[in-house]
């Protein structure tokens, strides 16, 4: 009898433990894909600058040449559809970020009532 009473009480603390890594590894995932959208929000804002900056050489050059329609310019317009592009990935990646730390709060709540 007694033994029976062991084998279930190890068999639930065993559950237990593995609940309790299964918690910790979708938090460390989820940490982990917070870290990987900051870094590729990073990479698209050094896009994003690199992309001003090129307008910027552009938009330069053509006033030093006496042209006044810079707007017309093909090259300063496709370079101003760049950025449009790039601005609207950095809001998603910055919805997602959000997201996901809005997910991480979300779940660690319940860990907080659990162990009180």
């Amino acid at each position: 009898m007694k033994w029976d009473k062991l084998k279930i009480d190890i068999k639930k603390g065993t559950d237990s433990l593995k609940t309790g890594m299964k918690k910790v590894v979708k938090q460390a995932v989820t940490e982990v894909d917070v870290l990987k959208l900051k870094y590729e929000r990073e990479k698209v804002k050094r896009e994003l600058s690199s992309v001003y900056q090129r307008i910027g050489e552009l938009v330069f050059d053509i006033a030093a040449e006496g042209k006044k329609d810079i707007l017309k310019d093909p090259d300063i317009n496709r370079l101003f559809n760049e950025v449009s592009r790039l601005e609207e990935i950095e809001k998603r990646l910055d919805a997602e970020i959000s997201e996901t730390r809005e997910y991480i709060k979300v779940k660690k709540e319940p860990q907080k009532e659990d162990s009180a």
